[in-house]
């Protein structure tokens, strides 16, 4: 089996300093992790990576020591308050980080004023050498990887983050891929669940996003409530086999009750083996080999050699 590069997604253990999380990283086998810069929630935990702080200056001596790498940082929402001056601290920080993507939240509801602000944003920071890349999120303004891919092609710059629990969520199903350019999609950020909606979702005692009664099941899943790859029922290896297998995957699974009875070590571990077998069964094994749990989501996937598939979509 061909070890996969894997990402760990600051939101897994939200309440680790980025340059623990990198250790623990790196001994659980992953080869990249994301780094949560920007909050996207007012009540939640805040690591300060600020311009001259100790913790960057800790946390990029702990990649170097490590030499595991940043894949993304997150999470600018682009609504009608950021500034273009908020926007540039960040991608400064993220290039010190050796970052490739930023993520986007496409949270203003007047799109026309989005999409400028977009392809501002965009043109910014490809000159920092990072992707500008807006995450379809159910419930907010760009909910759909077609939402996304509408806005990646006007402006003509930037990419789109897949987050397999949101693209479940605004019911949108593998085939869909078909309906965007395969080159807009720069990461995917994995998960698994039931695939009905969870109707009731409790806050944790531990939760680190600090979450208060009001926010709906939706959002508490996404944030506090996901399974990790293969132990939920999504049709992940046909979206895996759609999207191809060198996208830059990131395991994203925050769940703070199984995060605290395992501690963080084992649960960053189990995260990484699941997520290493999910692409095992989507890349490499036949369907007749796959493991049981994911036997389920191969049917009806056309696979295709790797050099040939951009000429079958």
């Amino acid at each position: 089996m061909t070890t996969p590069t894997l990402a760990l997604a600051h939101l897994t253990i939200l309440g680790t300093p980025p340059p623990v999380m990198a250790t623990l990283a790196a001994t659980a086998g992953y080869r990249s992790i994301g780094i949560r810069l920007l909050p996207a929630t007012s009540s939640e935990i805040r690591h300060d990576m600020g311009p001259g702080s100790y913790l960057l200056k800790e946390t990029r001596k702990a990649l170097e020591d490590t030499g595991i790498t940043v894949l993304d940082v997150e999470a600018l929402s682009l609504d009608s308050k950021i500034s273009r001056d908020d926007w540039l601290v960040a991608l400064d920080v993220a290039r010190q980080l050796g970052a490739r993507i930023l993520n986007v939240i496409g949270s203003d509801w007047t799109r026309d004023r989005l999409i400028d602000r977009f392809a501002l944003l965009a043109a910014d920071a490809e000159g920092f050498g990072i992707r500008a890349s807006l995450e379809p999120i159910s419930y907010q303004a760009v909910s759909t990887i077609e939402d996304a891919s509408s806005i990646v092609t006007e402006v003509g710059r930037g990419g789109i983050m897949l987050d397999t629990l949101h693209f479940q969520r605004a019911g949108s199903q593998p085939e869909d891929i078909e309906n965007v350019p395969l080159a807009q999609f720069s990461m995917l950020q994995l998960s698994d669940g039931p695939i009905a909606e969870r109707k009731e979702v409790a806050i944790p005692a531990n939760d680190p996003m600090g979450q208060r009664e009001g926010a709906t099941a939706r959002e508490l899943e996404s944030r506090v409530l996901r399974d990790l790859p293969g132990d939920g029922e999504f049709p992940l290896v046909r979206l895996l086999r759609r999207l191809g297998p060198t996208i830059p995957v990131s395991v994203e699974v925050p769940n703070p009750a199984l995060l605290e009875h395992m501690g963080e070590a084992g649960y960053i571990k189990l995260a990484y083996q699941k997520a290493a077998s999910l692409l095992h069964d989507a890349y490499e094994a036949p369907a007749a080999e796959a493991s049981p749990t994911n036997q389920r989501h191969l049917a009806s996937v056309t696979t295709y050699p790797t050099d040939d598939w951009q000429d079958k979509r």
